[in-house]
């Protein structure tokens, strides 16, 4: 809209848990029913087709998704390096409404580049405590929240984009051009919420309660249809050591990473 400076998108889906992919929103393992989910996300670049150049790269957005969950099978959360550090009790089973939320932006300008984004995620859990005449239905809505923070530097002076970048010279070495080259940096964080712990529906001597991940790397690109990448990444975790003791907190985690990525 308005010449590209309103952006916006939605979309109907089939509901189904986290990390499943049944058709028709029916989850064949707990033969249990989820209802369809809506999300939708408008993203706005006030100063675009303005002559203000330092704010033509400025964007925010917004993004919101909601549907109904129900039954047992849910997810395990991993590491940026893939291991299994977040479980729910297997007693423990989605029981409604599931709203997720997520403010974005980013800055663009010259050789610098800024994105930073924040998801909010609630949803309606329950599981029965006790048994026989003591038996009773514990049910609760915590949020989980994660945010994290970008920053990007072209070192060959190229302009820097959300799309990536376009070297001013391709790789070539009889010519003496090696494309573009880029720094990365970036820090998150992800923390769940405490009720999920209080209440009993995670286990702290299994589970991380909050995880704070750094990162660095360097990007080549050769052209614009060629990417190279190699990244180091530190994450440290609040609880969840395997040693089965709530009050210990799980090794720290290294993760080196390399990239080869081909676009058209």
């Amino acid at each position: 809209m308005f010449d590209d400076i309103v952006s916006y998108a939605g979309g109907v889906f089939d509901g189904a848990a986290d990390k499943e992919n049944n058709y028709g929103g029916y989850a064949s393992s707990t033969g249990d029913t989820n209802e369809k989910a809506g999300t939708g996300r408008i993203f706005v670049k006030p100063f675009k087709n303005t002559n203000i150049e330092p704010l033509k790269g400025l964007g925010v957005g917004y993004a919101a998704s909601y549907g109904k969950a129900k039954g047992g099978d849910l997810p395990f959360y991993v590491s940026p390096g893939q291991a299994p550090v977040f479980f729910y009790n297997s007693t423990v089973s989605a029981a409604g409404p599931q709203i997720r939320t997520s403010p974005q932006a980013y800055y663009y300008y010259k050789s610098l580049g800024i994105l930073g984004e924040k998801v909010n995620s609630q949803e309606e859990l329950q599981y029965t405590s006790g048994t026989g005449s003591s038996a009773h239905i514990v049910r609760d809505k915590p949020t989980n929240r994660a945010w994290e923070i970008t920053g990007t530097y072209v070192l060959t002076g190229e302009d820097a984009s959300y799309n990536g970048v376009t070297p001013r010279h391709d790789f070539d070495l009889k010519s003496g051009h090696f494309g573009a080259f880029e720094l990365a940096s970036r820090y998150g964080q992800l923390k769940l919420d405490h009720t999920i712990f209080d209440d009993g529906f995670a286990d702290l001597t299994k589970s991380i309660s909050k995880e704070n991940t750094w990162g660095a790397g360097i990007n080549w690109y050769l052209n614009r249809n060629v990417k190279l990448a190699a990244d180091f990444e530190q994450t440290k975790f609040v609880r969840g050591a395997i040693n089965g003791r709530s009050t210990d907190d799980r090794k720290t985690e290294n993760l080196f990473t390399g990239l080869a990525q081909l676009s058209f």
